[in-house]
């Protein structure tokens, strides 16, 4: 599912604005700055600072107004005028787990999360400028070291889908609570393997698997079986 090693570069939408003027004279000055603005599109690659072209649908902005972008040779984020970057450090246990990155995730509370290849998912704390890893396997353990997706659960945790089920997470207290495919079970899910999660406004769950999408409505237990 990673990239195919297409060159994918990064555009990134910049405007040349005069800001003193329109802090000056408020917004109706900013409106009439803003027709004469020229768009530029700056093409990065590795060649500017990315730790590789291949970009497997890695890119996210965090509270901080930073531009994070997962590649699979490490993780960088982008200040609007550089790339810094954070690659995994087997001998560092607050360095990432894995320099392949899948997905990355800003969650309603501005943190970010990062699912990877094959070291499961990691946090960014910020204060500390470090990465905290979340354990993979046994029953206080994400299902699998492969993270396909995250979602906002809407309560301050998050869902995160994997390779061998879909995971709950709670953050506050490091608990996760596993929903898996039971063959004797018709309201669990269809499939091992979850490849996507979504959580919409209203609270219903939608979750896609190798043999199909399902969902979950608000307070309900079963996955149902969306025809497509």
């Amino acid at each position: 599912m990673w990239a195919d090693g297409r060159a994918l570069l990064l555009v990134l939408y910049t405007a040349a604005t005069v800001a003193a003027p329109a802090r000056q004279n408020g917004a109706g000055a900013q409106e009439r700055w803003s027709a004469l603005a020229e768009t530029v599109f700056q093409h990065i690659a590795s060649g500017n600072g990315l730790p590789n072209s291949a970009v497997p649908e890695a890119l996210t902005q965090d509270a901080a107004g930073f531009v994070w972008v997962g590649t699979q040779n490490g993780l960088a984020r982008w200040d609007g005028y550089r790339f810094r970057t954070y690659p995994s450090d087997p001998t560092s246990p607050d360095s990432l787990p894995d320099n392949i990155i899948g997905k990355l995730y800003t969650d309603r509370s501005g943190r970010l999360w990062i699912g990877t290849s094959s070291g499961g998912l990691a946090r960014y704390d910020p204060d500390h400028d470090r990465f905290v890893r979340y354990p993979t396997g046994g029953p206080n353990g994400l299902s699998h070291v492969s993270i396909h997706d995250i979602a906002d659960d809407g309560a301050g945790g998050i869902w995160v889908a994997t390779g061998a089920g879909l995971d709950r997470l709670s953050p506050a207290t490091g608990a996760v609570t596993h929903f898996r495919h039971n063959e004797h079970d018709p309201d669990s899910l269809p499939d091992a393997p979850i490849w996507a999660v979504r959580r919409t406004r209203d609270g219903t769950l939608w979750v896609g698997t190798g043999r199909g999408l399902v969902r979950r409505g608000p307070g309900e237990r079963a996955f149902i079986p969306v025809p497509l």
